[in-house]
């Protein structure tokens, strides 16, 4: 998955108030370039893209789950949607 293609899957949930959790798998994490706009800003918060929390495990195939979803998994953290990063 490319960050315009998260970016895509991320806006569809805009109408719900934003996704609640980005599965990635750790191939595509370390694929993607460092002012990808992804960042850890603590450790309670975790790796966060656009207010979205991100888990990567090598065992994960990449997918944007709902907030529905994300509860069921035990996620409960989110934060409000925020727009995509300026990338150059």
């Amino acid at each position: 998955m490319t960050l315009d293609e998260l970016d895509k899957m991320i806006d569809l949930y805009t109408a719900e108030g934003g996704p609640g959790l980005i599965k990635l798998s750790a191939d595509t994490w370390c694929a993607f370039p460092m002012n990808s706009g992804a960042r850890c800003a603590d450790q309670r918060r975790g790796i966060r893209y656009r207010g979205v929390r991100i888990s990567v495990s090598r065992a994960f195939e990449d997918q944007v789950l709902s907030r529905a979803e994300a509860m069921a998994l035990g996620h409960d953290g989110f934060e409000d949607l925020t727009p995509p990063p300026e990338r150059s």
